[in-house]
């Protein structure tokens, strides 16, 4: 009993004064606040009361236990969200702040989150975190890049609706679900058993992916743009044809249809080729009059070549050598007798355009320029003044024998491109043939993966050289289409360099592959920054028409701001795609807006419905675009052409003579 009641006092001492050190550590607590109030001893303290370990680490300041990361609202939905789950725009845009009229950059400050990113607007937050490029006009050093809706002019939110005067869009509201059917009792008859009812699936509505729409050449009209683009096609055609065909400078300088500098920089806003350049063509279409042997102008052409060539780059005298030849000509014809069946009037060459108002207002500054536009002299002061001589120089070569019988044989040249490209992929799976053998019985896993890879780039530059060489035999040029609201699409075909790289191609890998086989013509490869400056059109898709309202347009920079050349978007205008990406976004954008997805089902479905005509070419063209958008991402690469390695073809060369 004493030793029990020994126990029982040693427990009943450290039990209090257990409560005494605890009460004490409370008292201390309750000390060091200044504003702590006295609690007693029955009642718990509180989290935020204890000196508790969450107290250490720092935490965001309006961080709770229901968004322990902070909190943040949203712009879309206006709803309190987590930080984690939302994203900030990166754009940098002007404002004025204070009394300052000074504008000044700041960050976007709008958020969106997780769940509207994905339900109106289609877009994964997970994917805009992780992109690391960044880009020109957003913040540096966040982590990734991301333009918002509100700045891209497509955000759907109430309050931008409505600032644009439209109506707002509402909740977004589910399909409605079928009512529960009650379970029927089964009948002992097997064969009257009922089968379950499917549900019918309803698809989703897609939502149009933001396609960028880049303003290009706002002085030039479509009949403008379409004529230089003929001139361009033509030559690319039938330059092999003239003995005077142009050079591999002149060519690549077709591909400027608006000039070089785009009327950036104090220059003609209609400028086009240089004047050479003019010359050469103009020189390559006298030619092909001058070879023809049927053609009755055939001496006074040959006599106007030569005068042309001694005149030197003045266009001015080009033009009145061209009057002479015309002279002549029509002294020809009238005294020809196989000139029966042709009226002089198809020699008549049409009168050169006036002079640009960029021309006659840096004129007015001199008065030695001044004299030059007396309206009894013939004055050419630009390129594009030329383009209607050429074009009907055009129409008067297009009736002579030997363009005849090129066109005659386009189809044929275009069965012999695909029947060198179909031999070149047969060897080419012969060779990788070989390739899998040797690895089954070497068993070496990188030479193998990267044989692999090589056969696969030869596969597809084989395929789109073959799509590429084919442009040479091509009967006329046209646009690839047009949409239901009047828009019109266009894409210029690859330059001479990339044809005459494409044929080497599929020439050399059609036949016997030597050791030392190298390609001397590996085609031009744009830079992306090149690309940029939109200098190039056959690097890009175009489109006449008016901007849709929900396109997106990139912000236009301090020149353009300046510029007195009216930007009004809802004119018809020339706009431009220069990217993979964004040709492709504007393909589904075609597709989505037009519901043309949903149009197919619906006439695979039922043998009865089918696609109208307009849906027939809509699909033609959203096809086509893909297409060229395709072929752009792989004519950007630097290693396009690539040809199998020395082990590679002794290989194949020892499975060759085996098999024999």
């Amino acid at each position: 009993m004493l030793q029990s009641a020994s126990a029982s006092s040693a427990s009943l001492k450290r039990k209090l004064s257990d409560r005494d050190s605890t009460s004490s550590t409370v008292d201390m607590a309750a000390s060091s606040s200044k504003k702590a109030k006295s609690v007693s001893t029955g009642t718990p303290l509180k989290p935020s009361q204890t000196n508790s370990a969450t107290l250490v680490f720092q935490s965001p300041s309006n961080a709770c236990p229901e968004y322990p990361n902070g909190w943040t609202y949203c712009h879309q939905c206006c709803k309190k969200r987590d930080l984690s789950a939302t994203i900030q725009c990166t754009w940098l845009e002007a404002r004025t702040t204070g009394k300052s009229t000074v504008p000044k950059q700041r960050r976007c400050i709008s958020k969106y989150c997780k769940p509207c990113l994905q339900n109106r607007y289609g877009e994964d937050l997970e994917t805009w975190l992780g992109n690391r490029k960044w880009e020109e006009g957003h913040v540096e050093n966040v982590g990734y890049t991301f333009a918002c809706p509100k700045c891209r002019d497509v955000c759907n939110c109430p309050r931008c609706r409505k600032s644009k005067g439209l109506e707002p869009i509402g909740t977004m509201k589910k399909a409605p679900e079928s009512a529960p059917v009650k379970k029927e009792k089964q009948t002992k008859d097997k064969t009257a058993s009922a089968q379950p009812k499917k549900r019918a699936r309803k698809s989703k509505p897609k939502i149009l992916p933001p396609v960028k729409w880049t303003r290009i050449a706002p002085v030039l009209s479509q009949s403008e743009v379409e004529e230089r683009m003929n001139i361009r096609e033509f030559v690319l055609r039938f330059n092999d044809l003239s003995d005077c065909g142009l050079s591999k400078p002149h060519l690549e300088e077709l591909e400027q249809i608006n000039g070089k500098y785009n009327g950036q920089e104090g220059h003609d806003p209609t400028s086009w080729v240089s004047d050479a350049c003019a010359k050469s063509v103009i020189l390559m279409l006298l030619g092909i009059l001058s070879t023809d042997e049927s053609s009755p102008w055939k001496e006074t052409s040959e006599i106007a070549v030569k005068n042309m060539r001694n005149i030197g780059f003045s266009l001015s005298k080009v033009y009145s050598t061209l009057l002479e030849w015309q002279e002549s000509v029509i002294e020809t014809t009238e005294t020809s007798s196989s000139s029966e069946d042709v009226s002089n009037d198809s020699f008549s060459i049409a009168e050169p355009l006036p002079p640009s108002e960029h021309f006659f207002a840096q004129a007015r500054r001199s008065t030695r320029t001044m004299t030059s536009t007396l309206p009894n002299s013939v004055a050419i002061h630009s390129s594009a003044q030329l383009i209607p001589v050429i074009l009907s120089l055009i129409d008067l070569t297009l009736q002579m024998t030997s363009i005849r019988e090129a066109l005659e044989e386009g189809p044929k040249t275009t069965r012999e491109i695909y029947r060198q490209a179909r031999e070149a992929l047969k060897l080419e799976g012969e060779r990788w043939d070989v390739v899998k053998k040797q690895q089954e019985q070497a068993k070496d896993k990188a030479f193998f993966q990267e044989a692999r890879r090589l056969h696969k780039d030869i596969v597809a530059a084989l395929e789109r050289s073959s799509d590429i060489a084919q442009c040479e035999s091509l009967q006329r040029f046209a646009p690839l289409g047009s949409d239901p609201e009047g828009r019109v699409f266009y894409a210029l075909s690859p330059g001479n360099a990339e044809r005459e790289a494409a044929y080497e191609f599929t020439d050399l890998l059609a036949g016997d592959l030597p050791n030392n086989a190298r390609l001397k013509k590996k085609g031009r490869a744009l830079k992306p920054e090149e690309r940029e400056d939109l200098y190039d059109w056959s690097w890009m898709i175009l489109v006449w028409g008016k901007k849709p309202p929900s396109a997106f347009t990139p912000p236009k920079e301090e020149e353009d701001e300046d510029s007195d050349v009216d930007m009004d978007d809802d004119a018809d205008a020339w706009w431009c795609f220069h990217e993979p990406e964004d040709i492709k976004k504007l393909a589904e954008w075609l597709a989505i807006d037009n519901d043309l997805e949903e149009k197919e089902e619906k006439g695979s479905n039922s043998k009865a419905a089918s696609l109208s005509p307009e849906q027939a070419a809509l699909k033609q063209l959203v096809s086509s675009l893909k297409d060229f958008g395709s072929l752009l991402e792989w004519r950007t690469r630097d290693d396009k052409y690539r040809l199998p390695n020395t082990n590679l073809k002794s290989a194949s060369a020892s499975a060759k003579s085996k098999a024999k």
